[in-house]
């Protein structure tokens, strides 16, 4: 899934407004000082969900690095963590070479593709044996935001009329076009 820039600077522009005009606020009466402590859990919570979206973010690059490299799913990261898969796929392969790749045969010393066929990205030959891919048939939960009609469930056999704010648990591969589309978002 594609970095949402504009979400996230919102989101920090909001709680940086928020902050100061929470901090800036002082007051005598009790009622003021009960909603400004209402305000700053809110803010905590604010900051908690956009560490979180970024913390997972960071967690998934970590997990699929080579994939991203490999396969140039660079357009899908912000500025910052493209700079930080580069990095993280120099320290890596640093680590790789100097504390376990001297003792394997020289034909898998080193993260290239032996063969030299790697045609989806050329400038950055990566075994294929070492990439991690995303499990597209992992299943998630899917929140419909437009009205779509009938939806079969193929596996099981079953159909349902998926209505505007259904919560559905599907294989993300079934639900990736709905997701492209913006029928649908992940829950």
């Amino acid at each position: 899934m594609a970095y949402k820039t504009e979400l996230v600077e919102e989101l920090d522009l909001l709680i940086t407004t928020q902050e100061e005009a929470v901090s800036s606020g002082s007051s005598s009466s009790v009622t003021e000082n009960f909603f400004a402590s209402i305000y700053k859990l809110d803010i905590e919570r604010m900051k908690y969900l956009l560490k979180s979206y970024l913390r997972t973010r960071l967690l998934k690059i970590q997990k699929l690095y080579l994939d991203i490299i490999r396969n140039d799913k660079g357009d899908l990261l912000s500025e910052s963590e493209y700079e930080f898969v580069a990095k993280f796929f120099i320290h890596k392969k640093t680590h790789f070479q100097t504390s376990f790749s001297r003792r394997l045969p020289n034909e898998l010393e080193d993260f290239v593709d032996p063969s030299g066929e790697n045609t989806s990205n050329p400038n950055c030959p990566v075994n294929p044996e070492m990439v991690v891919e995303p499990n597209m048939a992992r299943p998630v939960f899917v929140k419909i935001a437009k009205a779509v009609g009938k939806l079969g469930q193929q596996d099981s056999g079953v159909s349902s009329n998926l209505k505007l704010g259904d919560v559905v648990f599907m294989p993300y591969e079934r639900c990736k076009g709905l997701l492209d589309t913006g029928v649908a978002e992940l829950v």
